[in-house]
């Protein structure tokens, strides 16, 4: 039998050896799957389309599917703008279809593109070029025609108010219309209940029973059918952005024994709960100005009072808060209610007492002289006549 020996450096070779197949082998492997991937691309979704099913704003986006690659899944990212400067909106979907709102006022764009992930290019991922369309309505009527100032108040979270102002119309029989569409309704509605001035459609009103809460609701204000054009204003947002709530009632306020005022207040008559609304309160005391309180969702609060003041003046409103709405309008302001001094009422009057008393002894004192002066004088004048009297006899004898 043949005998092996070990020497050390041929112990370092053959390690050096196996070191360097390792990286060979390394190497080749990633260089083989790198020409593997090269020749792995995919394409991006065709036929993108934008379609108006008449929702004055909600729009359906559509595409083909790429073709598929093997046993790899296939990813959409669609991203869309509506106007220029507004941020880009972005979702992932496996399907070929997606439906979002849109103020159509602005041109709307929309880009697409595949994503391919899997085990057909190793368990990486690829991307296909942009597929990119635009919308926007044809333009119709005159810019001057078209609508300013419009606003819409959802008063009390029961009756919703949208008003404008009116553009310049050129012909007597033209008027304004106001078209409206939300999510429990099949198709576009319009509005029934107009505000007028001077004949011209300036505002409309809607009942509670007419909205839905916590959906878009689309509005669009253009001319009546029959009229001349009208340039179209487009409106999207939600009810529980624009609620404004009635003010908060029975305000009262008290002072506690260790020198604080207790403000207290309920809930006004309405559909909006307490876990909806925040409130904001401001106080002044004596002729100071108006200070404000940090906002709170409490009816009751408790602010310190200074030493000093006599008179302490409060008042508070409310707003629908984060919780319930991403925005709203503030109330209107409770009825000022003021606290005043007891003990400076008493002073008061005991000062005009004072004032009074001292008063009328003044005028006792100076009667009491002017009497005392006319008594004097009459004395004196009825002493002479009392002389004269007896002079006259005397000279007689």
């Amino acid at each position: 039998m043949q005998n092996f020996k070990y020497s050390q450096s041929a112990g370092l070779v053959n390690f050096e050896t196996f070191h360097w197949i390792c990286r060979i082998v390394l190497h080749a492997t990633v260089l083989v799957k790198c020409c593997t991937e090269a020749h792995v691309t995919v394409d991006p979704p065709s036929h993108l389309e934008i379609y108006d099913p008449g929702y004055l704003g909600m729009l359906d986006i559509s595409w083909h599917a790429a073709d598929r690659k093997g046993d790899c899944a296939v990813i959409y990212e669609l991203q869309y703008q509506n106007g220029a400067g507004n941020r880009w909106k972005s979702i992932r979907t496996k399907h070929l279809k997606h439906r979002a709102a849109f103020n159509l006022s602005n041109e709307i764009s929309v880009k697409i593109r595949t994503q391919l992930k899997g085990p057909c290019i190793n368990g990486s991922q690829i991307w296909s070029d942009w597929r990119e369309a635009n919308y926007s309505v044809p333009v119709t009527g005159t810019p001057e025609s078209k609508i300013g100032h419009f606003q819409c108040i959802y008063y009390n979270w029961e009756l919703l108010k949208c008003s404008w102002s009116p553009g310049k119309l050129h012909n007597l029989t033209s008027n304004y219309e106001l078209q409206y569409w939300h999510k429990g309704l099949s198709h576009k509605m319009i509005c029934d209940s107009y505000q007028s001035t001077n004949g011209i459609n300036t505002g409309c009103i809607f009942q509670s029973e007419q909205l839905e809460h916590y959906t878009d609701f689309f509005v669009c204000v253009t001319g009546t059918a029959g009229s001349l054009p009208i340039r179209p204003s487009y409106f999207v947002f939600q009810l529980q952005d624009i609620v404004k709530p009635a003010a908060p009632e029975e305000l009262s306020v008290f002072k506690t024994e260790s020198n604080e005022m207790l403000l207290e207040w309920k809930l006004p008559e309405g559909t909006v709960p307490l876990r909806c609304l925040k409130f904001e309160i401001q106080y002044k005391e004596e002729n100071d100005i108006w200070k404000t309180e940090p906002e709170q969702r409490e009816t009751m609060s408790v602010i310190d009072k200074s030493n000093s003041s006599n008179i302490f003046c409060a008042r508070v409103r409310g707003k629908v808060n984060m919780f319930c709405a991403a925005d709203g309008f503030w109330s209107d302001w409770s009825p000022e209610i003021c606290w005043k001094a007891t003990f400076a009422k008493k002073g008061l009057y005991i000062f005009g007492g004072c004032i009074a008393v001292l008063t009328a002894c003044t005028i006792a004192a100076a009667l009491a002289v002017r009497n005392k002066r006319h008594f004097s004088k009459k004395l004196q004048h009825k002493a002479k006549e009392l002389v004269l009297e007896m002079d006259g006899p005397m000279r007689l004898n």
